[in-house]
């Protein structure tokens, strides 16, 4: 399966990042290309986007620095969407977000989910610093 990973240095302490990109509330703020909107229906996120909605969790591990990202239409079947946010020597930041390309997802559809990936982490860093 192909995909690409984006990354983005950012000037802020790695719990902050981590904190912030972990926190599902936060998604519609900084990845709003994907997220058009949020709602909890019966304890279950759901994420509207350009597609449809779906269903969506985050998994995240602080000591790691882990942050997956699961969405699809129904619990079996959501896709992982992993990130991770790592500490650099000098108190700042980076992180990577890797896009996998679907099997149903033609070459421009993957170039432009890549590039807007990229001005999500755009975004993120123009929020956080």
């Amino acid at each position: 399966m192909e995909s690409k990973t984006a990354s983005v240095t950012l000037h802020v302490p790695r719990a902050r990042l981590f904190d912030f990109v972990s926190e599902i509330t936060n998604l519609p703020v900084w990845a709003h290309e994907f997220c058009k909107g949020l709602q909890t229906v019966n304890g279950r996120h759901i994420v509207t986007t350009d597609q449809g909605d779906l269903l969506f969790r985050i998994d995240a591990d602080p000591k790691t620095g882990v942050v997956d990202f699961f969405g699809g239409p129904t619990e079996d079947a959501m896709g992982c969407f992993p990130s991770r946010v790592i500490a650099l020597p000098d108190g700042s930041s980076v992180y990577l977000f890797t896009l996998f390309r679907t099997p149903d997802m033609d070459d421009a559809a993957f170039e432009e989910g890549y590039a807007s990936l990229r001005r999500e982490l755009d975004t993120l860093k123009s929020l956080l610093e």
